[in-house]
């Protein structure tokens, strides 16, 4: 087991906003984690390179899990412009997504040896999601422990 250290988030009242959206009668899930995850990036900047990659990650693939919930999977894949392969649906998507994020991130984080990490890490989930569900991830977490 290792063990691992937080640091104090530096004060801010920039978190006010994600209370806004949780708060809004009409609040959508998407923009719940569109705000909590950008104002996250604003206030940790010295992990960025670190942080950008596996946070816009994220946030792509809860985007795309929320539109195939809403409008099926052929809308979502229409709607970020990702090529489905018949051959290989789930890799083929996995790294749609990962292009989409890849280009909101830039160069700069996704060609970093971290970005390369995320891709991958990313890649692996978002395959293990896709084809056994979020409960065998869950699952394999419990055996790891």
């Amino acid at each position: 087991m290792g063990t691992s250290r937080a640091a104090k988030a530096p004060p801010t009242r920039k978190w006010n906003a994600v209370i806004g959206t949780l708060k809004s009668p009409d609040r959508s899930a998407s923009t719940v984690v569109n705000v909590a995850f950008s104002v996250a990036m604003s206030v940790m900047p010295s992990i960025a390179p670190v942080s950008t990659p596996i946070v816009i990650g994220i946030s792509e693939g809860l985007r795309f899990a929320l539109d195939v919930k809403d409008k099926g999977l052929e809308e979502a894949a229409k709607r970020e412009t990702i090529h489905i392969s018949e051959t290989y649906v789930i890799p083929s998507i996995s790294d749609g997504l990962w292009s989409i994020a890849s280009n909101k991130m830039g160069t700069g984080f996704s060609n970093s040896p971290f970005g390369r990490l995320a891709e991958v890490a990313f890649k692996k989930t978002m395959n293990q999601i896709m084809s056994k569900g979020a409960e065998a991830l869950v699952e394999e977490a419990e055996r790891n422990v």
